[in-house]
Parts: structure tokens; sequence; C-alpha cells
């Protein structure tokens, strides 16, 4: 498994990832840092475990934004889907009416052609 090491809060820490996942993983650790950096700014008088329970936290919150703005964007999907399906639905629907009703006057148009091109009785 390969292991890649982070520098999170002032502090190295070797983690084992996935193989191909080693710059993801760098990665998070590097936003998980800024967010504690942030907060050192932000709140000189707190401790280090505070400012690293309140950094998670904040970053939990901005995934739990982001889910939800994903939720909503998901749900928009499917009640559009929702609309467009019943739309060529009903499109199709009417399409099938059309036909229908040309199928209809072909066949009185051709019942009124061989009427008029049958003899005449006396």
């Amino acid at each position: 498994m390969p292991q890649v090491t982070v520098h999170i809060g002032g502090r190295n820490y070797r983690m084992g990832c996935g193989p191909g996942e080693e710059a993801h993983v760098e990665d998070l650790a590097r936003q998980v840092d800024a967010k504690i950096v942030d907060m050192r700014a932000a709140f000189k008088d707190l401790d280090d475990q505070r400012i690293v329970v309140m950094a998670a936290v904040a970053l939990a919150d901005d995934l739990a934004e982001a889910l939800r703005k994903a939720q909503e964007r998901e749900t928009a999907a499917a009640a559009e889907l929702a609309h467009e399906t019943a739309a060529r639905e009903a499109v199709e629907a009417r399409a099938a009416e059309l036909e229908a009703l040309i199928e209809e006057t072909a066949a009185r148009v051709e019942a009124l052609t061989e009427s008029l091109n049958a003899p005449a009785e006396d």
C-alpha cells in the first residue's frame, strides 16, 4: 500500500492510500492545513486542539453545503427530466392521433375516389 507524508497543523503525518491516490491525499491534506492556518489567524487565542476541531467542523460544513447543493441540482434535474419526458410523451401521443387522422382521411379519400370512378348505374 502506497504511503505519503503530509504536513497538517505544523506536524508531519505518514498516511496510507490506494495506488495512484498519493497526489489526491496530499491535496486533501493541504486543504486541511490551509483551513487550520486560516483558523489560527482568525482565532489566535485558541489552543491547537480547538483550532483543529473548528477546522474539521468548518470543512464538514463545506462538504454538507456542497452535498446539499448537489442534491438540489439532482432534484431539479429529475424534475426537468420528468417535465421533458411528459412533454415528449404528449408530443408522441399527438403524433399518433394525427397519424390515425391521416390514415382515416386517406381511407375516406380512397373510398370517394373509388365511388367517383365507379361506372354509373342506369
